[in-house]
């Protein structure tokens, strides 16, 4: 039982019985350690709005009937951080120097957010206008170039 093979120029006989064998195989089942982890509460943080505003060398001045779907309501509080070219607008439990104000309009009651910081607006100077993007727990500001 001579077979030649010519695989890349080289000439070989091959002279070999190969003989199928079962095996039967005992599989043990694998048991893993079950570890329980608290459950952790998804985050419900979704996107109310996203629009653009003029930008404006007094400050940020966001008017939006969307923050009442929000946790910045008339009389809470707010931080702003600078990260990079974005600044981001958190609510928070502490007394501080941001308030969030109103505006009385026929029916109800318009949650305003003044920022009139001189570092948020050196971030932001050169910009042509803004994209403002609020989401239930926190408000990114991004300057555009047109």
């Amino acid at each position: 039982m001579g077979e030649q093979l010519s695989f890349f120029e080289f000439e070989e006989t091959v002279e070999e019985v190969v003989e199928v064998v079962e095996v039967e195989a005992v599989v043990e089942p694998v048991v893993e350690e079950v570890v329980e982890v608290e459950a952790v509460e998804e985050s419900t943080v979704e996107l109310v709005k996203s629009r653009t505003a003029k930008m404006s060398k007094r400050g940020i001045y966001i008017q939006d009937k969307a923050l009442l779907e929000t946790v910045f309501q008339v009389g809470t509080y707010f931080e702003v951080n600078i990260d990079g070219s974005t600044i981001i607008v958190t609510g928070t439990e502490t007394k501080g120097k941001n308030t969030v104000s109103k505006r009385a309009m026929k029916s109800f009651v318009k949650p305003v957010i003044d920022i009139r910081q001189k570092d948020v607006l050196a971030t932001l100077a050169g910009s042509d206008e803004l994209l403002i993007s609020i989401f239930t727990d926190r408000i990114l500001i991004q300057g555009v170039c047109l």
